[in-house]
């Protein structure tokens, strides 16, 4: 059985609501957790098979408060 977790940032609602779809779709096929990327300090991506991050883009790049997150995320976790 497949563990999977989603991660997303939202700031508007509609990524959150993506995230939510694709969460209910993989409970067809294992575990799924889902977290917004604000609190995805502290945990251990090694128990998850799978690992979505979507957020929306903002001029063409990441959302400012989306960087940090990715940049706490340990060397070679993904």
């Amino acid at each position: 059985m497949m563990n999977s977790l989603v991660v997303y940032f939202s700031k508007f609602g509609n990524t959150k609501i993506v995230a939510e779809t694709i969460t209910e779709t993989l409970n067809s096929v294992g575990l799924v957790s889902i977290l917004s990327a604000t609190e995805l300090a502290g945990t251990d991506l090694k128990e998850y098979d799978l690992v979505l991050m979507g957020t929306p883009t903002h001029n063409m790049n990441l959302p400012k408060v989306v960087k940090p997150v990715f940049d706490m995320l340990p060397k070679r976790c993904l």
